[in-house]
């Protein structure tokens, strides 16, 4: 332990315990709460979405400056690190085994202003990342990696400075960071995988589209303006149709299941790497005979500092 400027006192332990056991647990946090975090997931989604979305639909045709879309670009940059904060909160309370209260889901509002300056950064790291040279994108990279730990910092300890939380995220990432990108790294494979899927369930709608295509060309061979317009205005929407309903859901809720499997085990990580959770000979790997007991709900072995 160490102190770290702003008298904040840093834990700094090196993540022992495998990426598979870290995502175990975090399944069995999930166990009965999976409905609860696919809606939480979506409506901090929605919530995050809806400025882009209305940015989407008052974009000028063509490259002119627009007041509009930049008004809610800025209100999604305003948005992002507040429901980022609320996000964190609620998912080290479900892996935590501790109940999503309203003070969980409006953490990142109470403490806007920490919230906003954390998503500031962000923003321009990410920034960096995407649009800096090589050398630019790598520093960028190195430098997210380093704050990932921020939000979860300022959710558990609320009465920081974001400058204190982004001092503490940088200690605990110390020595950290390529487990770090091993845990990302072992869910590229589902992420692979759902768009696989998300591209064979499209296949569906393939024969309705070439039904109505040649509906419509057979139209146009009758030279009838009017015709070819009825026609149009007829053709009945796939998004109405029941196959393409299934195909939106899956598209919609596979997404949003991976995201909430990938958070809860980021939380677990976070615990890990700041010293919250260890086992009684201040291990990280072991789980004992089973699960529950202690105050996470988990292995009598494990218990908070």
């Amino acid at each position: 332990m160490r102190t770290v400027g702003y008298t904040v006192m840093i834990n700094n332990d090196p993540v022992t315990m495998s990426t598979r056991n870290i995502k175990k647990l975090a399944r069995f946090s999930l166990k009965g709460r999976w409905w609860e975090a696919l809606i939480v997931a979506l409506v901090f989604t929605i919530v995050n979405q809806v400025p882009l979305y209305l940015a989407d639909m008052v974009r000028p045709e063509g490259e002119g400056f627009s007041p509009w879309v930049f008004a809610f670009n800025l209100l999604a940059i305003a948005l992002t690190g507040a429901v980022t904060l609320s996000t964190c909160s609620y998912y080290l309370a479900l892996f935590r085994q501790q109940p999503a209260t309203r003070k969980t889901f409006t953490m990142g509002f109470r403490y806007y202003g920490k919230a906003l300056i954390l998503g500031c950064i962000q923003f321009l790291l990410q920034t960096l990342s995407y649009q800096g040279g090589l050398f630019v994108s790598i520093f960028a990279i190195v430098l997210i990696l380093r704050y990932t730990m921020s939000y979860f910092v300022l959710a558990e300890e609320p009465e920081n400075s974001a400058l204190q939380a982004l001092a503490k995220s940088r200690f605990i990432m110390i020595g950290n960071k390529m487990k770090l990108i091993s845990l990302i790294l072992s869910f590229a494979g589902w992420f692979i995988l759902i768009s696989f899927a998300a591209s064979g369930v499209q296949i569906m709608r393939f024969p309705a589209i070439i039904d109505e295509m040649n509906a419509f060309m057979e139209t146009m061979k009758n030279s009838d303006p009017q015709a070819v317009i009825n026609m149009a205005a007829a053709v009945p929407s796939l998004a109405a149709s029941e196959k393409d309903v299934v195909v939106r859901l899956f598209e919609l809720l596979s997404p949003l299941a991976l995201s909430v499997y990938f958070n809860t085990s980021l939380a677990c990580f976070y615990d890990l790497a700041s010293g919250s959770m260890v086992t009684e000979d201040g291990g990280q790997t072991g789980f004992g005979p089973g699960y529950g007991g202690s105050a996470y709900g988990r292995n009598d072995d494990y218990d908070r500092r």
